[in-house]
């Protein structure tokens, strides 16, 4: 494990895996709540986290903001 890690890293400008992973996520769950209308909980599934409340906890510690506070701020920008 620690092998892969490494080199994961080093593809990855030192980015651990787990993390790339929950960039990956983070980035397709901003793209549905700004392209779709979409609720949090149909969302959830879609990126990763069968749980909606996880998905919420881990999205504002990743964003700053709650993923309906991202929406609605977006939206806004639109307006």
């Amino acid at each position: 494990t620690s092998y892969l890690t490494r080199v994961f890293k080093e593809h990855n400008n030192g980015q651990p895996p787990m993390r790339y992973l929950l960039d990956l996520r983070m980035a397709a769950a901003k793209h549905l709540l700004i392209d779709t209308d979409l609720s949090v909980k149909e969302i959830s599934p879609l990126v990763g986290y069968p749980d909606p409340f996880h998905f919420s906890r881990t999205f504002k510690q990743a964003c700053g903001v709650s993923p309906q506070q991202y929406r609605q701020e977006r939206h806004g920008e639109d307006a």
